[in-house]
């Protein structure tokens, strides 16, 4: 299981969450859908964190959000100790728009391993 407090205050992540809120232009990509610009100040994983840590840090899988849009994506719980419990309807959404970069991922993971094999 994935830290996350250590993940998170790496320099491997500070670094790429700033490469993407660049490409992003620091503007929520939500909002940007519906014709609002708002500053980003979050990236959200689409594929979650704690469920696809092989994800963390691949750009296709990280967007910008302004907070309030991150908030609706995730279903916040009172645990402490894992405050995320899920993705709402806002969440599974910005992560089925991530379906087909997820399964070239996976199918290119196949071809190296199957290549890896030879």
């Amino acid at each position: 299981m994935i830290d996350k407090h250590k993940f998170y205050t790496s320099s491997r992540w500070r670094r790429k969450r700033e490469a993407v809120l660049r490409r992003d232009n620091y503007v929520c990509k939500e909002c940007a859908r519906y014709g609002k610009t708002v500053p980003a100040d979050t990236v959200h994983h689409c594929y979650p964190l704690m469920d696809y840590p092989e994800l963390k840090l691949k750009s296709w899988n990280l967007i910008s959000l302004c907070n309030a849009c991150h908030n609706k994506a995730h279903m916040r719980g009172g645990n402490p100790v894992h405050p995320v419990d899920g993705l709402t309807d806002v969440g599974e959404r910005i992560k089925d728009r991530k379906k087909i970069q997820y399964e070239n991922w996976l199918n290119s993971n196949k071809d190296n391993k199957n290549n890896n094999k030879k």
